[in-house]
């Protein structure tokens, strides 16, 4: 046919065959955008169903266990807190609690392990006050953000510290204490779990506060410091009375004041600060406590029913009762109550350590 267009007249033929020609772009181009269009749709469906899931699987949490990562080695403080809470939050919540252990760089191992699992509720980080209020302007070059890029999820109980001399010293009272330092510049030593723990910074704040000159003796864990605290080869100490509570109650160290607005049912005989006639010293040293976090964009399902979980095992009598008992203080919040008192902490931790000039490497 087109042999015989050509030879019927040569000017239709090229006519023909330039709007065919014309037409070939066009034809491209809607295909282009049909298969884009057919992308776009499948993209679209694929986003939808990811989304619908995620809602689905945020809504039906917990389905599998939960991993709570600690940041430190085993035997600490945390141990008897969730010895007391595991068993009454797994029934609440219907699935294991699986306890990790990450230890390494101050606390920053572990809590880097939180941030690198997917953020679905099924990893947390059980936390000192010090991962997330002190650390971050401890370390030189810390890898994350602990107020940023962690979301509080419920306190759990707060830490008092004791202030406990070695028995072999015979004051018996605060004042005597304060009076014998200050008597003895530089022969007093007091000891710590390592540099930048919160026992080490409430000894720098005391000697600041009480005109003291103190001498810092860091060790490898609470454990070795006790030893040495009840062979005076420190003289003083500031930590949690579980630290202290055998060699306390065996009198090989005398504790002289609780670092709280109330005394604690463990020390029932040992006034607070204030009490003993220090309340700027009260005012002036720390609190301390322990509560879990999680990372940011965890389903708020999950922080919320964790939260609750946690909170209704606190109040419960029986473990209320335990945790006293370890000079512990239940105190049980939810997420936005941890946040404002993180936010709080940290500016105040912003301001003393640029006073104190601490800092680990």
């Amino acid at each position: 046919m087109t042999r015989s267009t050509e030879s019927a007249d040569p000017g239709v033929a090229r006519s023909i065959i330039r709007g065919t020609e014309s037409q070939a772009p066009r034809a491209r181009i809607e295909r282009g955008n049909w298969r884009h269009a057919q992308w776009l749709a499948w993209a679209l469906f694929t986003f939808g169903a990811l989304l619908a899931a995620s809602r689905v699987s945020a809504q039906d949490w917990p389905n599998r266990p939960i991993h709570l990562v600690m940041p430190f080695a085993p035997g600490g403080l945390v141990e008897s807190v969730l010895a007391v809470v595991r068993e009454p939050v797994e029934a609440r919540l219907g699935q294991r609690l699986i306890l990790e252990h990450k230890a390494g760089a101050g606390g920053i191992v572990g809590m880097q392990s939180v941030l690198a699992a997917t953020a679905d509720g099924y990893t947390m980080a059980v936390v000192p006050s010090n991962t997330m209020v002190i650390n971050q302007f401890l370390y030189r070059d810390m890898p994350f953000d602990p107020l940023r890029d962690f979301q509080p999820v419920t306190l759990l109980v707060d830490v008092p510290l004791v202030l406990s001399i070695s028995a072999r010293l015979p004051m018996r009272r605060l004042d005597e204490f304060l009076a014998y330092a200050r008597s003895h510049p530089g022969a007093v030593h007091y000891g710590s779990p390592g540099p930048g723990t919160p026992p080490h910074l409430a000894g720098e704040l005391l000697a600041r506060a009480a005109h003291l000159d103190l001498i810092h003796v860091p060790y490898k864990g609470g454990a070795a410091a006790a030893t040495a605290l009840m062979a005076n080869e420190i003289q003083c100490m500031l930590i949690a009375y579980v630290s202290l509570a055998g060699q306390i109650q065996g009198s090989a160290v005398r504790p002289l004041a609780v670092i709280a607005p109330a005394r604690l049912a463990a020390l029932p005989d040992t006034p607070t600060m204030a009490e003993a006639g220090e309340p700027a010293l009260a005012d002036a040293l720390p609190s301390s406590w322990w509560g879990i976090v999680a990372a940011r964009g965890t389903p708020e399902n999950a922080i919320r029913r964790t939260a609750e979980a946690f909170a209704q095992a606190l109040s419960g009598p029986l473990a209320a009762e335990r945790l006293r008992e370890s000079g512990l203080v239940p105190n049980a919040s939810n997420a936005a109550a941890l946040a404002r008192r993180m936010t709080r902490e940290a500016a105040y931790w912003q301001v003393k350590m640029s006073e104190l000039n601490i800092k680990a490497e």
